[in-house]
């Protein structure tokens, strides 16, 4: 279906873009290390403590190009004058 649609309307390489989320803790955890086998379907959680989470987009191109990363921070002070 999306490659009938990029040839119906002859999209060209520059306008198609995959985008990717991640989303990372950072600061003092209450968390130890853990290691597990990579095969296993368990998930793990850090424990609370003063942590931040950042969300980090990436954009990249067909045609290979990419966007700089958008990094998304927690908001700390929100002025509205």
């Amino acid at each position: 279906m999306v490659h009938e649609t990029i040839e119906k309307y002859q999209v060209s390489s520059k306008n198609i873009y995959n985008m990717d989320e991640s989303e990372f803790a950072i600061g003092s955890s209450l968390s130890a290390c853990i290691i597990i086998n990579a095969e296993s379907c368990s998930q793990f959680q850090t424990q609370p403590g003063r942590q931040e989470c950042v969300t980090v987009v990436e954009f990249i191109c067909r045609d290979g190009t990419v966007i700089n990363l958008l990094v998304i921070f927690q908001r700390t002070n929100f002025n509205t004058e």
